[in-house]
């Protein structure tokens, strides 16, 4: 897992060479800063290390495979957390309408104890044991991120409650659940306040009909339209407005390119929050937010629409009545509901490798429609921009610097590290679990990084590096990105693999192969 850099088109020249220069990254071509700095530390006498190296821009775009951007004809957007990013106070308002719903439909005991610096997204729940913990990508559990209510367990209980720290994949699977959107952190908030209410007040339940019941909850605040009603009363309130989203749509019509929006929420309540999105940033000759899309679908039941086969319905703009009439074509200025990927494609004719999709939910979003579709697809990730933040202070830096070089003389196989006495090794370990819990708290003090156990990407990162090509903070990060840039990967190592910072070509002359020529 590696985060990667963006440039432009390598030139002729560029491409002839047998060295590749170090990519420019989007953050030094377009931030209007910069973010290069370095630092040092020294863990011990005998050894120095230098952190240095630019600082990653927050509002950074980043890929996990290369995306030649000037291929793309079709960009579609989902639109909650996507094109409509949501304030804190809409988790605060999930949160307390399905706490009225346990209350009021399940008799629940009446309690409030939402800490919102609590949950993290990508968390997982066990349905037999009512822990929320956080997982690698290998399924094992990060020692100090388990918490049975708000209570975090010790090792001991954990090997006690599992045997070992590394779950079996199968149970994962069946006994557990991710939370892996941004609703889903009330939820989790709800599930870690109601069984710390039970064992408080020594109720006996059921972790499982726990889940049921606050799921249930959540549910049926938006199958409601609790939840959009809300909204709807008060977008000021809820969503952020950025003139960065509406340049960007109008950039890619500019240029010719295709653009659709596919979304579960219906269309009273996107119309009510693109109309406030827009309406102070739309272009010279365009009066409504529709015009700025060929297709918009709504209501179309992710991930379902991407796997089932089913017709479009119309939608008849001034009532949102669904039209009984067959659709045998999708037109601009129309909008539809319902439909399949496969109805879609036969209506338009496009090509997956010609399609970038737009999301935030790394399974309803990207996975089948990168899938089934062979759609090229990129998720929006609000957290990040405070976690790279929290990366750039010299703080975080200088004690991952520390954390490295300790990490580096424990594993290293020469005669010191084998001769060292128990004591000093000891010691070490100790630092180093001193530093990780420094690092981890910085992001979260419960679960640390959203991306990142102590020492392995987190199972959500794995999903984004699954079924992405590229990540950003926000949509309207791109509103500056040229349309015909190549989004590049970085390497990435194998343990065996010999890493290396390239500054020119001369760094790697100089050796000679077996034959005595330069390598």
């Amino acid at each position: 897992f590696s985060l990667a850099e963006c440039s432009p088109l390598p030139s002729s020249a560029a491409c002839s060479s047998s060295l590749l220069q170090p990519t420019r990254s989007y953050s030094t071509a377009f931030s209007p800063s910069e973010f290069a700095s370095s630092s040092s530390c020294s863990p011990d006498e005998g050894s120095t290390l230098i952190a240095s190296g630019r600082r990653n821009d927050p509002r950074g775009i980043f890929a996990f495979r290369e995306l030649q951007l000037k291929k793309i004809k079709h960009f579609g957007f989902d639109y909650d957390y996507t094109l409509a990013s949501y304030t804190r106070e809409t988790e605060f308002m999930i949160y307390n309408l399905a706490i009225d719903n346990l209350i009021r439909n399940q008799g629940y005991p009446e309690f409030l104890l939402l800490d919102p610096s609590f949950p993290i997204r990508g968390l997982h729940y066990d349905l037999k044991k009512g822990h929320i913990m956080k997982l690698d990508q290998m399924n094992s559990i990060q020692p100090d991120a388990i918490f049975f209510g708000r209570r975090p367990l010790t090792q001991r209980e954990v090997l006690d409650h599992y045997d070992s720290f590394q779950l079996k994949k199968s149970y994962v699977r069946t006994e557990c659940r991710q939370m892996l959107d941004i609703f889903c952190l009330p939820e989790t908030s709800m599930l870690a306040d109601v069984i710390q209410e039970f064992v408080d007040r020594d109720i006996v339940f059921d972790p499982q009909n726990v889940f049921s019941d606050v799921s249930m909850a959540v549910d049926q605040v938006h199958r409601t339209e609790a939840l959009h009603a809300t909204i709807q009363q008060d977008v000021k309130r809820y969503l952020r407005r950025q003139s960065g989203m509406t340049s960007f749509l109008t950039k890619l019509r500019e240029h010719g390119k295709t653009t659709f929006l596919l979304t579960n929420s219906r269309l009273p309540f996107v119309d009510a929050g693109m109309r406030y999105l827009t309406e102070d940033y739309l272009p010279d000759g365009v009066s409504d937010w529709k015009e700025l899309f060929d297709v918009i679908v709504v209501g179309c039941q992710k991930p379902s629409f991407f796997v089932h086969s089913r017709p479009f319905r119309k939608v008849d703009l001034p009532t949102g009545r669904l039209n009984w009439q067959r659709v045998t074509e999708l037109k601009p200025g129309h909008v539809y509901s319902q439909g399949s990927l496969e109805k879609l494609t036969q209506m338009l004719g496009w090509k997956g490798d010609e399609v970038l999709y737009f999301g935030d939910h790394v399974i309803a979003d990207l996975k089948e429609s990168s899938g089934m579709g062979a759609w090229k697809t990129a998720v929006i990730i609000r957290e990040l921009e405070n976690e790279i933040e929290q990366q750039n202070t010299s703080r975080f830096r200088k004690d991952l610097c520390e954390l490295l070089a300790l990490e580096e003389k424990l594993a290293a196989h020469d005669p010191v590290n084998l001769l060292m006495d128990p004591q000093t090794r000891t010691n070490l370990y100790h630092r180093r679990n001193r530093l990780r819990v420094a690092l981890k708290t910085r992001f979260n003090p419960y679960f640390g990084s959203v991306f990142r156990t102590h020492k392995e990407p987190t199972m959500f990162a794995n999903l984004m590096h699954q079924f992405a090509y590229m990540y950003t903070s926000r949509l309207e990060n791109l509103a500056t990105l040229p349309l015909d840039y190549w989004l590049h990967a970085k390497r990435t190592y194998l343990p065996h693999e010999a890493k290396m910072s390239v500054i020119d070509e001369s760094q790697c002359a100089g050796d000679e192969d077996e034959h005595g020529g330069p390598i």
